[in-house]
């Protein structure tokens, strides 16, 4: 019994093996020969079960060659075949988002406009390989934004989310649309249109406005700037977009300066541990930011909490 289900299991894994080989290689044949790829794959489909990747993979490669019906068919007849509309769930699919964006990225390089790769992205989302998330779109409006201009990726990204009213917060697409804004001079503007749209929280975009007033404006400038909000919210950033380690120094930095200034002994007792807990600040630059915290306390004739001296000896012997 045992030796049944071990000689079931070895030829199941044998068989998935063989399956996924075949399917590369039609892949690969469908770059150089689509005729003959989609060929091999029809056949194949006739015996095989195809895993959703692999269809997505050739439904982009048809996409690419201007083949829409076709892209669009590859799609449609998984998704009749494994439940249908009904019962397919684009959370359950066999392919991953790293998976969807190259494939939606395989259109965009053959496509001059962008126009195949929306469309692409459409039939993903009709026949439940995904749904309208940001991960996805994002990749469509960097490139949007990149060849026309941050206010054709506003209009993109508000038909993308017109279409699907469940879309959630498209934060990288938005800092695509405002990083390019800024670059225009026309930030203000983007700030206000942006304001008004359903598709990013307020705190979330006052985050963006932050990082990228933060890199490109000087420091004291950005510094008054944040004095209305804490200008703490940029270390949030960093959960969505990724900023250089070197940032994190200036940012607590500058923090330190705006809660000595104010008077605020609490806010420096925060940026304490918070300095103590952030591993993207070397033990040096703690030293030393360790070192402005206790500048202040005394400046304010406050005594330090003992924890400070015990950090400060810490980086110091190291």
């Amino acid at each position: 019994m045992v030796a049944r289900i071990a000689k079931q299991s070895f030829e199941s894994a044998a068989e998935r093996k063989n399956t996924i080989t075949s399917i590369q290689n039609i892949i690969r044949c469908s770059l150089t020969e689509f005729e003959k790829g989609a060929e091999d794959y029809r056949i194949f489909r006739e015996t095989r079960d195809t895993p959703d990747w692999g269809v997505v993979r050739m439904s982009s490669i048809a996409m690419s060659h201007q083949r829409s019906e076709q892209a669009e068919l590859f799609l449609k007849q998984q998704m009749e075949e494994y439940g249908g509309s009904a019962r397919r769930q684009a959370r359950n699919v066999d392919v991953s988002d790293d998976q969807i964006c190259a494939a939606i990225q395989r259109v965009l390089n053959k496509d001059k406009t962008g126009n195949s790769a929306f469309q692409f992205f459409e039939f993903l989302k009709k026949y439940k390989f995904c749904s309208n998330r940001d991960v996805f779109a994002r990749v469509l409006i960097e490139f949007t934004v990149k060849k026309f201009g941050w206010k054709a990726g506003l209009e993109r990204l508000n038909e993308l989310v017109h279409k699907d009213q469940r879309t959630k917060s498209m934060t990288m697409s938005v800092f695509f649309i405002l990083e390019d804004a800024w670059n225009a001079k026309e930030f203000e503007q983007a700030e206000i249109l942006l304001s008004k749209t359903k598709f990013i929280k307020p705190s979330t975009l006052r985050s963006l406005q932050l990082f990228i007033r933060f890199n490109e404006m000087p420091r004291l400038e950005i510094a008054d700037y944040c004095k209305p909000m804490p200008l703490i919210r940029l270390l949030e950033i960093h959960q969505f977009i990724q900023i250089p380690t070197s940032t994190f120094f200036s940012i607590f930095d500058e923090l330190i300066k705006l809660a000595g200034k104010s008077g605020k002994t609490e806010n420096l007792e925060e940026l304490m541990w918070k300095v103590k807990a952030n591993r993207e600040v070397s033990d040096n630059q703690k030293s030393i930011l360790y070192g402005k915290i206790r500048h202040f306390y005394k400046c304010l004739n406050v005594k330090a909490p003992e924890k400070l001296y015990i950090l400060i000896n810490c980086t110091d012997s190291q």
